[in-house]
């Protein structure tokens, strides 16, 4: 399944590989949510997925997807709305968007920056109108789910929130591109992003030992030493299994 918001460091490449390694049936929590390509296509596959975040801006706007995807198309479709598709007012509206009262226009909002936004990022990136288009407009509109839960797991860090996790097969944890995280502290960040101590966490979820765990990156070098003694496969951008790291785009590491 198609998200209706985009992200630049998607793990769809890995969803083949997923599939043959979490059976139909059972119990995936994923955590660090964001746009849901991959939950929404495991879930669409006849898995159950419960799909965390911490993040409340990110929270919100799945949640009036899910509840209510054909109001936030009319809002983004309202004339009022489709008036500050332009540049300048994209660069206001991403400093001043969470201003605005009501949820389901501050989740239309959240939807629009994000086509516009050059890296998928709500209160940031330049502007570039391509990803607005018919056909993104037509899969918000038409957004539905199923064997699909959404949690938001407030003041709680990622492994205190993965060990309430009681009924869980699995825990699945999309990373995106790896990064040191040298020059994190201080670094504004846009209320919908999250800021990850990757080599820290990487050491928290190694240690857990309970529960099989998933997680997905983007190559790089550094995720072989963190996890190099846990089950590692690449995947190149066909979405194949690959022993070459030249064609290597993805990468999941299993402790199993």
């Amino acid at each position: 399944m198609k998200s209706p918001i985009r992200y630049l460091d998607s793990h769809t490449a890995s969803l083949k590989h997923l599939k043959s390694i979490i059976p139909k049936g059972s119990i995936t929590h994923s955590y660090l949510f964001f746009s849901g390509e991959v939950e929404l296509s495991l879930a669409e596959s006849q898995r159950f997925i419960c799909a965390h975040t911490n993040n409340e801006a990110i929270y919100e706007f799945w949640d009036c997807a899910l509840n209510d995807s054909g109001l936030l198309y009319e809002i983004v479709k309202a004339k009022q709305f489709s008036d500050m598709f332009n540049k300048r007012i994209f660069h206001i509206l991403q400093d001043h968007w969470l201003a605005y009262k009501d949820p389901y226009v501050r989740s239309a909002l959240f939807f629009i920056l994000n086509k516009l936004s050059d890296t998928g990022k709500i209160s940031s990136g330049n502007f570039n109108e391509s990803a607005l288009n018919p056909l993104s407009l037509a899969r918000l509109k038409t957004f539905k789910t199923k064997n699909f839960h959404l949690q938001i797991d407030k003041n709680k860090d990622l492994i205190s929130a993965c060990k309430e996790q009681k009924n869980a097969d699995f825990y699945l944890f999309p990373m995106g591109q790896f990064n040191y995280s040298f020059f994190e502290h201080g670094k504004n960040v846009g209320p919908e992003e999250t800021t990850l101590a990757h080599k820290q966490l990487g050491q928290e979820i190694i240690e857990i030992t309970d529960k099989k765990w998933i997680l997905l990156y983007k190559k790089h070098k550094e995720v072989f030493n963190i996890y190099k003694e846990q089950r590692i496969v690449m995947i190149d951008k066909f979405g194949k299994l690959t022993k070459q790291p030249p064609q290597c785009e993805e990468i999941i590491v299993t402790n199993f």
